[in-house]
C-alpha cells in the first residue's frame, strides 16, 4: 500500500513537472511572479525580525537601496542557480528557470521559523573567510552554533538542496549530475554569503574600508552592498541569454544594436572623463565602489537604450516590414505581447540601476526614457515631424552627456558643465541623426514619416547632409578651441571617406568616429 502510494506520488510530481515545463510563461508574468516572492520574503524579514521596523533608515533613499539591494541579491542569485542546475542536469535553461520558479517561494519560510524560534542571530554578510570551513561543514549540524546564519536560514538551504536532489530523481538524471547539482548549488550559496570577503580578497581592501576610498556622491556600506552584485549580475545574465532559445537570443540581440548603443554609452564615458578632470579627481576614481557606481551608470543607459529600442520597434512593425524585414516582430521570433513586457522589464531595470548611482541620476534617466517614449509612440510620434524628432533625438545625446556629469557632480551637474562641448554635441547629433533616416525612405513614405531623405531624395539628403556634417567638425572645433588644423584635417578625413562610402549606415559609423576622435582631443586638451 505505502509502496503504491509513494509510485502514484512520484507520478504526479512527474506529470506537474512536465505541465510546469512546457506551459508557456511570459517574460512579464515570470519576472512580477518572482520579484513579488521576494518582496514578500521582505516583507515578512522586517516585520518579524526584533527590531519590528518598516524600513532601516531614516532617509528614504537609502531605505530604497536597501530594498533594491535585497532584491538584486535574490534575483542574482535565482538566475545563478537556474543556470547551474540547467548546465549540471542537462536540462534545457527555460525549463529548469520554470521550476526553480515554482520551488523559489520556499525562501518565505526564513522569516517565520527565525520568529517562532528566536535565535538572537542577526542574518548577514561574511567579510572574511575565518569562519567558512566551520561553518560550511557545520551548517546542517544543529548543535553547533553558527554566527550571521539563523535557524531559519539552515532549514532554507536544506529544503533547498532537497528539492534540487528531489528534482534530479524525478527527471531521471544520473547520480553523478544529481550529486554535481546539490554541491554546486551548496557552493553558489556561500558564495553569496561570503561576496563581500570575496571582493576584499580580489582588491586587497578590507570591504569595510572600500567606502572611506570613494570619491563620488552616495557613500554608505548598505550602497555598496547593493552594487557589488553587479559584475556578478552582467555575466550571468549574459550567459542566460545565450542558454534561452534560438529566437529569444535573436530578439535580445536585436534590441541591443550595439553600433548605435556604443554612441550613448560612448557619450556618458567621455562625458563621466570630462566631470572628473573638472573636479580635478585623478586617479583616486579607480576604487571598487566609484567603479561599480559608473558600471551602474552605462547599465543603466544601456537598458534604457533597450527600452527605447523596444518601444520604437512596436510602434515602427509597418515601416519595418518594408525596410527592416529581419526584426524579431517582423519575423516572428517574438510575439508584440512579449516585446512589450521585455520593454517595461528593461525600463524597471534601468531606472533601479539609476538609483544605484546617485538619486539625482535617476531624474536624468526618466527624463530620457520620456524622451524615447514621445519620439516613437503615438499619440504624439514625433519622429513624424522633420527637425522636430531631430531636435529630440539631440536632446536625447545632451541628456545622456549631463547624465554623465550627474555621476560625478550629483546636483551640481548642469552648473557645472562645460556649455561649449554640450553645444557642439547637441549639434553634431542633430546633423547626424538625418543619416540613419536614408535607409528607410521607402517605408518612411508608406507611414507618414517625414523625413529630408524622403523630400530631396536619398542621394541629395545624403550629400547635404556630409557637408553639414563637415561644417559641425568645423565650428565645433573652434568652439572647443581645437584649432583650424584640427577641424580641416577632420572635415578632411570625413568628406574623402564619405564620398567614397556613399552608403548612409557606414557614414553614420563614420560620423561616429569623427565625432569621438574631436571629443578624445578635446579631452587631450583639457588634461
Amino acid at each position: 500500500m505505502i509502496e503504491k502510494t509513494t509510485k502514484s506520488l512520484v507520478e504526479t510530481l512527474k506529470v506537474t513537472l512536465t505541465k510546469i515545463h512546457l506551459e508557456p510563461l511570459s517574460p512579464g508574468s515570470f519576472f512580477a511572479a518572482l520579484l513579488a516572492v521576494i518582496v514578500v520574503r521582505t516583507w515578512l524579514e522586517l516585520l518579524l525580525e526584533p527590531s519590528a521596523a518598516i524600513s532601516y533608515f531614516p532617509e528614504f533613499y537609502l531605505s530604497l537601496v536597501d530594498y533594491l539591494h535585497v532584491i538584486f541579491s535574490w534575483l542574482t542569485l535565482f538566475v545563478a542557480i537556474a543556470l547551474w542546475l540547467s548546465i549540471s542536469l542537462k536540462i534545457d535553461f527555460n525549463f529548469v528557470s520554470r521550476a526553480t520558479l515554482i520551488v523559489f517561494p520556499v525562501i518565505c519560510i526564513v522569516p517565520w521559523i527565525d520568529y517562532v524560534f528566536p535565535s538572537g542571530i542577526s542574518i548577514s554578510y561574511s567579510h572574511t573567510f575565518d569562519s567558512f570551513w566551520h561553518t560550511w561543514r557545520a551548517l546542517f549540524n544543529p548543535w553547533e552554533s553558527i554566527a550571521q546564519i539563523s535557524p531559519g536560514v539552515r532549514v532554507e538551504v536544506a529544503l533547498v538542496l532537497l528539492f534540487i536532489a528531489s528534482y534530479g530523481l524525478l527527471m531521471q538524471r544520473p547520480l553523478w549530475r544529481l550529486l554535481l547539482a546539490v554541491f554546486g548549488v551548496y557552493q553558489i550559496i556561500f558564495l553569496f554569503g561570503y561576496l563581500p570577503a570575496v571582493y576584499s580578497q580580489l582588491t586587497g581592501v578590507a570591504f569595510s574600508e572600500l567606502v572611506g576610498a570613494a570619491m563620488l556622491p552616495v557613500r554608505s556600506n548598505t550602497h555598496l552592498y547593493a552594487l557589488m552584485y553587479l559584475p556578478l549580475a552582467a555575466v550571468l545574465v549574459v550567459m542566460a541569454v545565450f542558454f534561452l532559445k534560438a529566437q529569444w537570443r535573436y530578439s535580445c540581440w536585436q534590441l541591443i544594436r550595439l553600433e548605435r548603443l556604443s554612441i550613448y554609452v560612448g557619450l556618458m564615458a567621455f562625458a563621466i572623463l570630462l566631470a572628473a578632470i573638472n573636479a580635478l579627481a585623478g586617479a583616486e576614481l579607480i576604487n571598487l565602489y566609484d567603479l561599480l557606481r559608473m558600471l551602474a551608470a552605462c547599465l543603466s543607459i544601456s537598458l534604457l537604450f533597450v527600452f527605447s529600442t523596444a518601444v520604437n520597434d512596436l510602434a515602427d512593425l509597418t515601416g519595418d516590414r518594408i525596410s527592416n524585414p529581419q526584426r524579431p516582430l517582423v519575423t516572428g521570433a517574438i510575439t508584440v505581447n512579449a516585446m512589450t513586457q521585455l520593454a517595461i522589464i528593461a525600463l524597471l531595470f534601468s531606472l533601479a540601476l539609476a538609483l544605484l548611482v546617485n538619486e539625482h541620476f535617476f531624474f536624468v534617466a526618466i527624463a530620457l526614457a520620456a524622451f524615447s517614449y514621445l519620439y516613437s509612440a503615438p499619440p504624439f510620434r514625433l519622429k513624424r515631424f522633420l527637425g522636430l524628432a531631430h531636435a529630440v533625438l539631440m536632446l536625447i545625446a545632451g541628456s545622456v552627456v549631463v547624465a554623465g556629469y550627474v555621476v560625478v557632480e550629483a546636483n551640481l551637474a548642469f552648473q557645472k558643465m562645460d556649455l561649449p562641448l554640450l553645444y557642439s554635441i547637441l549639434l553634431f547629433f542633430f546633423i547626424a541623426s538625418h543619416l540613419k533616416d536614408i535607409k528607410d525612405v521607402s517605408a518612411d513614405r508608406r507611414v507618414g514619416v517625414v523625413t529630408l531623405a524622403g523630400l530631396i531624395g536619398a542621394k541629395s539628403a545624403y550629400l547635404l547632409i556630409c557637408v553639414a556634417v563637415i561644417f559641425s567638425l568645423l565650428l565645433s572645433s573652434y568652439w572647443l578651441g581645437l584649432g583650424l588644423l584640427v577641424g580641416v584635417s577632420l572635415a578632411t578625413v570625413f568628406g574623402v571617406l564619405a564620398y567614397w562610402l556613399r552608403n548612409a549606415e557606414y557614414c553614420l559609423l563614420l560620423t561616429q568616429g569623427v565625432g569621438f576622435v574631436l571629443l578624445a582631443g578635446y579631452c587631450w586638451q583639457v588634461i
